[in-house]
């Protein structure tokens, strides 16, 4: 019997000891979850990535000149181009999740802003043999935003796209 009342004894802290590792387990899940949030915002989970592009230049033109500049490691993090879908739907993402229209044009997919605030562009360098030899790049884009006095283009590649 002495025996029994040990083992009776010990069956608190086993519990104790699962509970313990079940919480640290579920606590850690919890800081992954949090730390995906944070950084994906603009990701739910019933929103696919369709495109997460990487500029490479910027062209801003005006009315009184036009700029080219080669964007540093930084600028290509900040200028990313992210198009996601969701019931399908296209947004702009990383331009304030607009809506966009998708069209087919042969290797050309063309995404259109239909407030006018811009569209995409994406060609697949398989597609077209001209441009087979694009760096090793599957996609090229060029993202082309505009209002009423300026216009700004990013040129850059993405090596996975689905649309």
């Amino acid at each position: 019997m002495v025996k029994n009342i040990k083992n009776v004894d010990m069956i608190p802290t086993n519990i104790l000891n699962i509970r313990n590792s079940l919480t640290e387990v579920f606590l850690r899940k919890i800081s992954i979850f949090l730390v995906l949030l944070i950084f994906f915002p603009k990701l739910s989970f019933s929103e696919n990535l369709v495109l997460n592009g990487t500029p490479v230049t910027k062209v801003s033109s005006s009315f009184e000149d036009t700029h080219r500049i080669i964007l540093s490691e930084s600028e290509q993090n900040e200028f990313r181009l992210l198009i996601t879908s969701k019931d399908g739907t296209y947004y702009w993402a990383s331009r304030g999740n607009r809506e966009l229209i998708l069209k087919i044009s042969g290797a050309i997919y063309i995404f259109l802003d239909p407030m006018g605030g811009g569209y995409i562009e994406i060609l697949d360098t398989k597609i077209v043999p001209e441009f087979s030899q694009a760096n090793g790049k599957r996609f090229l884009y060029k993202e082309h935003l505009r209002n009423l006095l300026t216009n700004i283009t990013y040129w850059g590649f993405s090596n996975e796209f689905s649309p």
